[in-house]
């Protein structure tokens, strides 16, 4: 499509032509409508259309073609990419929708022209709209240019109209949830506090950060030191060793024995020094779970930040579902596979029938540990099967776009897929 628009720009400087009617062509007769490609914007009884199936169906738009134009430039409007916010599920959403025929037309059908040129972004069913002045770009809504999409006007408009309805809708119940979030984690935070400031004195460390940076040292050394190849083989080792006296000694010694994977008595004789010396630093790593608690404040920290709209451009800000995304412009049934059994019959699903691709608008989402170098992890993609020389291959494509450290689109086996991606969100086409 890009090329395409690249192609069109490329001939109206050749043939000095105005692009936006070589990008919006004009039809005088229904008959003519059928060749014209489906999701193609046209003209037709001065009416501003869209191709909707492969006979002579079509759809009016509620825009005029040269307010389409401005809003979805050529080249810029198949090439939006996410801005300085963590909204790449709707990103990829969007630029999937875009790049359908028929989600193409949910999206055009948000927009209706006013009279005095402004215009107005409405979602199916929403309980909000936005409106923009004539000429006026998205900074006069007072919006971040570095937080909305890059790209079309048309895209940006749309997933801010997405985030003030989500915002709307969801903003009272999501500060509620923020407030109760940050209570448990300050209650979390004062319960341990007090035992780890004894502690700090205890030891004459400075501080509860110092102390909690010098658990996990000597963590990792503890573990390294005697083979231990996991945090609940070195809770079990230092349990034997610590609370050796309400057990039986030849148990104990046994134990040891079998954890340490050795019977050399100058090396038991060394962890049992070890853990004399450093035993209440191995507790807070192994038996307060000092890591863990750090861990399940941070994810609290997170979830508060994503439920914190203090304003509009704060939603979705560390994420969100693709699924809400299409649900919020209008496709049925939307559906989040989150399991290797559901992704793979899925994908098993659109290689045996390829044409019921089309029935369906489809995104991924990367896991935290991606393998492949080339795919951002914990990130959202647009998705699409293809057919290269019969075999079938993923093409997913980054909403970061082509300047980004990650490239833009990836082709990769079904198993490469597999292997770095965890989550489909689909929805039917209407």
């Amino acid at each position: 499509m890009i090329l395409q628009d690249l192609q069109l720009l490329l001939n109206a400087k050749r043939f000095d032509m105005d692009v936006n009617d070589l990008m919006v062509k004009t039809y005088n007769s229904e008959a003519s409508i059928a060749n014209v490609e489906l999701g193609e914007v046209f003209v037709f009884n001065d009416k501003l259309c869209i191709k909707t199936d492969s006979g002579t169906g079509w759809e009016t738009l509620n825009i005029s073609k040269e307010k389409y134009c401005e809003l979805f430039p050529p080249v810029e409007r198949y090439a939006s990419s996410q801005g300085y916010s963590g909204d790449c599920y709707l990103v990829a959403a969007l630029n999937t929708m875009m790049a359908d025929p028929k989600g193409k037309l949910q999206l055009l059908s948000c927009l209706t022209e006013n009279s005095d040129g402004s215009i107005t972004v409405k979602l199916p069913d929403s309980v909000s709209e936005i409106t923009i002045e004539n000429g006026k770009d998205i900074t006069s809504l007072g919006v971040d240019p570095q937080k909305c999409v890059s790209g079309a006007l048309g895209m940006q408009l749309l997933e801010y109209a997405y985030k003030v309805e989500r915002y709307v809708k969801d903003g009272p119940e999501a500060s509620r949830i923020c407030g109760e979030i940050y209570k448990i984690n300050k209650y979390l935070e004062l319960s341990m506090l007090g035992d780890w400031e004894d502690e700090c004195k205890e030891l004459g460390i400075d501080s509860v950060e110092e102390l909690k940076a010098k658990s996990r040292e000597i963590g990792e050394e503890f573990k390294s030191k005697y083979n231990l190849s996991d945090n609940n083989v070195a809770e079990s080792l230092l349990i034997w060793i610590a609370n050796a006296n309400m057990y039986d000694p030849a148990m104990v010694e046994e134990n040891i024995i079998n954890i340490l994977g050795t019977s050399d008595p100058n090396v038991i004789k060394e962890v049992k020094e070890y853990v004399a010396k450093n035993q209440f630093l191995l507790y807070d790593v192994f038996c307060s779970n000092v890591i863990e608690i750090d861990e399940y404040q941070e994810k609290l920290l997170q979830m508060a930040d994503e439920y914190n709209y203090q304003d509009v451009e704060e939603v979705g800000g560390n994420g969100g579902k693709s699924s809400d995304v299409f649900d919020a412009f209008g496709f049925k049934n939307s559906q989040r596979y989150d399991d290797q059994t559901s992704i793979s019959n899925f994908i098993d699903k659109i290689i045996a029938n390829p044409e019921l691709q089309d029935k369906y608008v489809i995104t991924a989402g990367t896991n935290f540990g991606s393998v492949d170098d080339n795919i951002a992890s914990n990130h959202a993609y647009s998705f699409e099967i293809i057919f290269e020389n019969g075999v079938p291959m993923v093409k997913v494509t980054n909403p970061w776009g082509a300047d980004a450290s990650k490239p833009q689109m990836v082709t990769m086996t079904i198993e490469e897929f597999m292997q770095n991606f965890d989550t489909l969100y689909i929805a039917e086409i209407p």
